[in-house]
């Protein structure tokens, strides 16, 4: 059974989209060993999902870190997902104020900030945005008005054991569908609780919030805990430091116990260092080349002038040193071409196969292949469309077995 998971649907009658993440045993693995109280752990995990939520929605190889700074009891709260969703995050507290209180003073004044990193160009895109809202959940849903573009309904849910998100968007064509479509759909997510999500697959626990809407499911994305620096951190701890440097505490973590009374440090990068160093080794280098071209200029100088020669039939040697060729510098290879994925590349056959049978929405269908065994996600209108799909994907070549994982949902 997946518990940690991320599933995309489609409520293709009403034009909204929305996606489910669920995580318990990579949720635990997060929190196993750091002890933190009941509320800090229910803010964790709060921004963790939200993290997933947005880390399952990019494309390629990104990065996406929610950080939130406050100035109440709870200082930091830091979340991290890759493209392959895999995630980490930590908080840092004070235990002073954490009782009897509501999650806007555990955060005070501050501000979210959400960075987009580019793993191939390496590029960063921040937004920062103030926290206004009683809740964290509200402080989140503010963010994404703000930057999504679209209405959103946004459902938070975390404790000791378990996490789960709900995020719902309205696309632009929503209200010409169904005016009361978005209503009808926002008051049924409201129904949502977080033991219902425990140990309950995505398409039984989304027929059940939403037993009358027809809807098109996706395949699941599978959600883990990656740290790794977690096992280095007693080794970087070990490593002397150097004479002059800050003394850091180290990170909470397995065996470290929870961090508790320490304020955030976050080495940030200085461009004008790097202008400077470069700056300085710019200017040695003009300096090296002006000697070196001093003492050339030295030694013409104190050469003797040349006695006149007589005339011969042979022409006069040239005083002026001859230019030396230089052997030419070996060709650089050409880096190889990266090799083809098999499982990739008979994915998109079959993919090409379902998309040539009229008789199957390929649109709908998504194809995953593991050496040779091919896996189909989504929705049918009927029995027979689902078949037809399976019958297709088993006659192309390279298929060894077939998984057939299409729902029958009447109208998709």
């Amino acid at each position: 059974m997946q518990t940690d998971y991320v599933q995309r649907f489609l409520f293709e009658d009403l034009d909204i989209r929305g996606r489910l993440v669920c995580l318990t045993g990579a949720w635990q693995r997060m929190l196993d060993g750091r002890d933190y109280p009941e509320d800090i752990a229910s803010l964790l995990g709060h921004t963790t999902a939200l993290n997933t939520l947005l880390g399952a929605n990019q494309k390629g190889a990104g990065r996406v870190t929610l950080q939130l700074q406050g100035s109440g009891p709870v200082r930091l709260l830091v979340a991290d997902c890759t493209a392959e969703l895999r995630i980490r995050g930590m908080a840092h507290y004070k235990e002073e104020g954490l009782k009897n209180t509501n999650e806007r003073n555990l955060l005070g004044d501050g501000r979210l900030s959400v960075t987009l990193e580019d793993m191939k160009s390496g590029r960063f895109y921040q937004s920062l945005v103030p926290l206004e809202g009683e809740t964290l959940e509200q402080i989140f849903q503010h963010y994404l008005s703000q930057s999504e573009q679209l209405t959103t309904c946004l459902r938070l849910f975390a404790d000791g054991a378990a996490l789960c998100g709900l995020l719902l968007e309205k696309l632009p064509g929503a209200d010409g569908r169904d005016p009361d479509g978005w209503n009808r759909v926002t008051q049924l997510a409201a129904t949502l609780t977080l033991d219902e999500t425990r140990d309950a697959q995505s398409y039984d626990l989304l027929t059940r919030v939403f037993p009358e809407e027809l809807m098109r499911v996706f395949r699941l994305y599978s959600v883990e805990y990656h740290c790794p620096y977690d096992g280095e951190s007693e080794g970087h701890a070990a490593r002397p430091r150097p004479r002059g440097s800050r003394s850091y505490p180290r990170r909470a973590g397995r065996g470290g116990g929870p961090q508790r009374d320490v304020r955030s440090r976050v080495p940030l990068r200085r461009s004008s260092d790097r202008r400077d160093v470069h700056l300085s080794l710019k200017g040695d280098m003009k300096k090296l080349l002006a000697a070196v071209l001093m003492l050339g200029l030295a030694a013409c100088g104190d050469q003797p002038a040349p006695k006149p020669q007589p005339k011969s039939a042979t022409p006069p040697q040239s005083s002026v040193p001859q230019a030396v060729t230089a052997a030419p510098a070996p060709e650089a290879k050409a880096p190889e071409a990266p090799k083809p994925d098999p499982n990739k590349e008979l994915a998109a056959r079959v993919k090409k196969a379902l998309e040539g049978e009229p008789k199957v929405q390929a649109g709908g269908i998504d194809v995953t292949a593991a050496d040779g065994k091919v896996s189909l996600w989504g929705t049918a209108a009927n029995a027979a469309e689902r078949n037809r799909a399976g019958a297709v994907a088993s006659k192309v070549d390279g298929v060894r077995s077939l998984d057939n994982q299409i729902k029958v949902v009447k109208g998709s």
